[in-house]
């Protein structure tokens, strides 16, 4: 991720998709698919988006791979 903008609307779009039902996992490879992040670097990534943007989703993380 090159921008703030940039960073902002993929956090967003992290809590879009745990909305929509995907799980952390899964959100997790999309970020490592579809930007330059590594698997450690995405999760840290979901959970900064997730303490931001949807804390509601935070019960999804607690005992994850993160």
């Amino acid at each position: 991720m090159t921008d703030a903008n940039t960073s902002i609307a993929m956090g967003h779009a992290v809590c879009a998709g745990l909305d929509k039902g995907q799980t952390p996992i899964f959100v997790d490879l999309s970020l490592v698919k579809d930007t330059n992040l590594s698997a450690h670097e995405a999760g840290y990534f979901i959970g900064a988006s997730v303490t931001s943007y949807c804390p509601q989703h935070k019960s999804e993380l607690d005992g994850s791979a993160f």
